[in-house]
C-alpha cells in the first residue's frame, strides 16, 4: 500500500501511532489518481491528523491489559485569541501526548512508546495556517533468541515462562525507532470554485537495534553455536514540498473539477552496522548471556 498523512507521502509511516489519527481513508481505483504517481493495486492509505479547533475539548483515556499492557493517552484542543490581528484571525492549539508500555506476548516482544503531537492552528477569512509537530519513540523487541533443544529435532529452546517455541527475547534485545517532525500546512480559497493547498515539511527518523546474533550455522560436531554482539542503525531525513490547486467549475453545462499540483521530495539516509564476537554457545545448555 501508499501510505499518506493528510494527502501526503509519509515514508515513516509504519513507525507511527494512532494517538495523531483522526480518520483513515482507503482510496482504490481512478480516486487514487488525484495523489500522484504512486500507483499501487493494493490501494492508498491516507492518515486524518487531528487538528486545532475553535471549540474547546479534553480527553483523558487509560488502557490496561493482560502482559503488563499500560497506555495513557491526553488529548487538548481550543481557542487561544479570537481576535488576532484586528479580530480578523482565530488562533486554536491541539496537543496531544501518550506513553504506552507492553511487555508482549510472548514474554521479551515489547512494544515501549512515548508521543507528543503539538499543533497551532491560524485562521482569517479566506486563509488557514497550520503549524504541527512530532516528537515519537518506539522501543520493540529485537531479534528472537531461539536455539535448538537437546533432540535436534527442529523445535526450540526458548526459556521463556510461556513455554518453549515462542520466540522470546531478551528485554535488553531491541529495535528503537524515533521520529522529529515538524510541519507547515497553508490552505486558501481564492472564491467559491478555486482553492489552494501548500505544504512544506520535515521528518528526521532514525532505527537503532541492539542484538546478539549467531555469526554462523551451529556446530554440530563441537555442540556449539557462534555468536556476535550486533548493532546497526539508520538515519533519514525527509523532506517535502507541495502545491496543488484545485477548481470546481461548469462549462458547456456540465460540472468539471480540475486538479494542478507540483510536488517535490527528498530522501537521504546513511546506515551503519557494528558486529563484535562473543564466543560460542552450547547447543546442549543454551543459556548464553542470560
Amino acid at each position: 500500500n501508499v501510505r499518506l498523512e493528510d494527502g501526503v507521502y509519509d515514508s515513516t509511516y509504519n513507525s507511527a501511532d494512532s494517538a495523531i489519527a483522526d480518520s483513515y481513508e482507503v482510496l482504490r481505483g481512478p480516486a487514487a489518481v488525484m495523489y500522484g504517481g504512486r500507483p499501487t493495486l493494493a490501494g492508498i492509505i491516507i492518515r486524518n491528523t487531528k487538528k486545532p479547533s475553535m471549540n474547546a475539548a479534553y480527553m483523558l483515556r487509560g488502557i490496561v491489559g493482560s502482559e503488563d499492557f499500560y497506555r495513557v493517552e491526553a488529548d487538548a484542543t481550543g481557542p487561544l485569541s479570537d481576535s488576532l490581528f484586528g479580530s480578523k484571525a482565530k488562533l486554536s492549539y491541539r496537543v496531544v501526548v501518550g506513553a504506552q508500555r507492553d511487555e508482549g506476548f510472548p514474554t521479551g516482544n515489547k512494544d515501549d512508546r512515548e508521543m507528543l503531537f503539538p499543533a497551532l492552528q491560524l485562521e482569517f477569512p479566506n486563509t488557514v495556517i497550520r503549524l504541527h509537530g512530532e516528537l515519537y519513540e518506539q522501543r520493540t523487541a529485537g531479534v528472537p533468541l531461539g536455539f535448538f533443544d537437546n533432540n535436534f529435532m527442529g523445535s526450540l529452546y526458548t526459556g521463556s515462562d510461556k513455554g518453549l517455541n515462542q520466540l522470546w527475547k531478551e528485554k535488553w534485545s531491541e529495535a528503537t525507532f524515533t521520529r522529529k517532525k515538524i510541519r507547515l500546512d497553508v490552505e486558501h480559497t481564492f472564491n467559491d470554485s478555486w482553492d489552494a493547498h501548500l505544504v512544506v515539511y520535515r521528518n528526521i527518523h532514525d532505527r537503532r537495534d541492539f542484538d546478539i546474533r549467531p555469526a554462523s550455522n551451529p556446530d554440530f560436531t563441537t555442540m556449539t553455536w557462534a555468536q556476535n554482539y550486533f548493532h546497526n542503525g539508520t538515519n533519514a531525513n525527509y523532506n517535502v514540498f507541495s502545491l496543488d490547486l484545485v477548481g470546481k467549475y461548469e462549462l458547456f453545462g456540465l460540472s468539471h473539477e480540475s486538479f494542478v499540483g507540483l510536488y517535490a521530495d527528498r530522501l537521504t539516509n546513511d546506515s551503519f552496522r557494528s558486529t563484535y564476537s562473543l564466543g560460542s554457545i552450547s547447543l546442549i545448555n543454551p543459556v548464553f548471556n542470560r
